[in-house]
């Protein structure tokens, strides 16, 4: 059986505070990991927020591009699949 989660990661704003990705991602991964997820199809993700995704999340494989032609510029629709 394959799994798969969405997760709207949310593009981050002036405004966000205390619900920044920083003070998210943290869970976000460890609820990730925790479910042995297949498959992550993600929405409104930055540069900044896939690093640390990818960084974070090294048994998977990343796939997707920005909005804007400028890679570090706007948000993806990307994805990941786990490693064989």
């Amino acid at each position: 059986m394959i799994s798969m989660i969405t997760l709207n990661a949310r593009i981050q704003t002036f405004m966000d505070g205390k619900n920044a990705f920083v003070h998210r991602r943290d869970g976000i991964v460890r609820r990730l990991l925790q479910e042995e997820v297949d498959i992550l199809a993600m929405q409104e993700t930055t540069t900044p927020m896939l690093a640390y995704l990818k960084n974070a999340m090294t048994d998977y494989t990343f796939l997707g591009e920005g909005t804007k032609k400028a890679p570090d510029k706007g948000e993806s629709t990307a994805s990941a699949y786990r490693n064989a």
